[in-house]
């Protein structure tokens, strides 16, 4: 298998990215760190540095990128005149963000949606979820994603997505957020669902490496 990533390691923050590859058909879950009082949305902002990162819109001298990957962005609604005259519906949104053929959103929307007219804004987070992300992976099987603000229901029709196309030769990298609840990490993808999934904790350090 080829490399796809490249990490000597570097940090962001204060906190430390712990050196590492990612082959062809592998899958990495980064577990993003818990908030502090003293350092409240640390978890945030070192998210919104690595997805700058992994997906080539920034460099690090430490990370080097064969490939670049495509993060999955929710559907983020229309202005108010586009919202009233003219929304996005899921057809709309599956024409305009993804490679995908008539027939291959069709049967999308025959699978997942009920009323395919209705405005996006209307449907869960579930829903507008596998949207991006099916959009995303008829450009790329590179893909950079989280579950945040999924139901379990939601959080298994990403991991399945994602596992078939890992099992297919693409490579995926999860932002995961595993002490949001304040306890111990639950099961996710990179313990139960991929087995060989490989888990980096981002672990703060007292001195810039």
């Amino acid at each position: 298998m080829s490399n796809i990533i490249i990490s000597t390691g570097f940090t962001i923050n204060g906190y430390w990215i712990s050196p590492f590859e990612l082959l062809k058909g592998q899958v990495i879950s980064l577990w993003l760190p818990q908030d502090t009082e003293q350092n409240e949305g640390v978890g945030s902002k070192i998210e919104s540095q690595l997805i700058k990162l992994l997906s080539g819109k920034q460099t690090h001298n430490a990370l080097t990128l064969i490939k670049r990957f495509m993060y999955i962005e929710d559907y983020k609604g229309d202005d108010w005149f586009k919202e009233h005259f003219y929304p996005t519906t899921p057809e709309r949104y599956l024409k305009k963000n993804s490679k995908l053929l008539k027939a291959e959103r069709n049967q999308i929307l025959n699978e997942l949606i009920s009323k395919p007219a209705l405005p996006l804004n209307r449907f869960g987070g579930n829903t507008r979820r596998m949207l991006a992300l099916l959009a995303c992976m008829s450009k790329s099987n590179n893909i950079l994603f989280n579950v945040g603000g999924l139901d379990s229901q939601g959080v298994n029709q990403v991991y399945q997505q994602i596992e078939k196309m890992v099992d297919q030769g693409g490579s995926a990298i999860e932002l995961n957020y595993p002490y949001l609840s304040g306890g111990n990490p639950p099961q996710h993808m990179g313990r139960h669902q991929f087995g060989k999934a490989k888990v980096i904790k981002i672990e703060k350090v007292y001195k810039e490496v």
